[in-house]
Parts: C-alpha cells; structure tokens; sequence
C-alpha cells in the first residue's frame, strides 16, 4: 500500500484540477516557430515568447545555414491575443516585438531567420482569408 500524506494528496488534485483548466484553455492549434540561421557564423541564441500564458524560451546554438523546428510552441488560445517575441543573440537582445495571434497564418506559423551577428529578422506569413 501506499503512503500518501495529506499534503501531497492535495498536491496531486490541484495538478489535476489546473491540468484540466489548461486544457480547456487551449483551442489545440499550436503555431510552430522555426529559427533559421543564414548568417556566416554560428550563432547562440534564446527565444522568448510571452502573453496570455507562461513566458516559454527555447537557447539553442546553430550553425551557419541550419534551422531549427519548434512545433507547436506558440499557443493559440480560445481568444484573439497579443504576446511578445524577445530574441537574444549572442548574449543581446537584439529583438522585442510585439503582434497579434490572429496575424500567424494556420499553415506557416513563425519564421525568425538570423541575418547577422545582432540583425534578426521576424516573418510572419498572412493568413489566409
């Protein structure tokens, strides 16, 4: 049999009980964000996106002419809302921008090219109408 304590019983449910608010938050059509590096060097970077939602990072190093996937990593949420993209190159930041989740198309999501030692660039593709 198992030992559970009062307190870790009612650690357990407030994870069930916010896993499940989550879920109800969340319209299941994540956009994917893919970094590209067409730079000439190899470049460490850290991604931040923040809104409606918990601030979610990803640091990676690439090297020149590689990309990198994150599917599904910028939540769509049951509401039209706006967050923030921060890029850090090399230990800068070197890009905040701020948008709209009804502006990310469906099929293309995010594309954040790095174009240099502090030049970023940010596309993202219309949506369909």
């Amino acid at each position: 049999m198992i030992d559970i304590t009062r307190r870790r019983a009612l650690q357990l449910g407030s994870v069930v009980v916010t896993s499940s608010f989550a879920g109800c938050m969340d319209s299941g059509s994540d956009f994917d964000v893919e970094v590209q590096n067409e730079d000439t060097d190899r470049h460490t970077f850290t991604l931040t996106i923040k809104g409606d939602f918990q601030p979610i990072s990803r640091a990676m190093t690439l090297s020149e002419g590689y990309s990198e996937m994150y599917e599904d990593l910028l939540p769509s949420l049951d509401y039209s809302h706006d967050f923030t993209l921060e890029v850090v190159l090399d230990g800068e930041v070197v890009s905040t921008t701020n948008h709209n989740i009804s502006d990310v198309s469906d099929d293309d999501g995010v594309i954040l090219t790095i174009n240099g030692p502090d030049e970023i660039s940010i596309n993202i593709p219309e949506r369909d109408s």
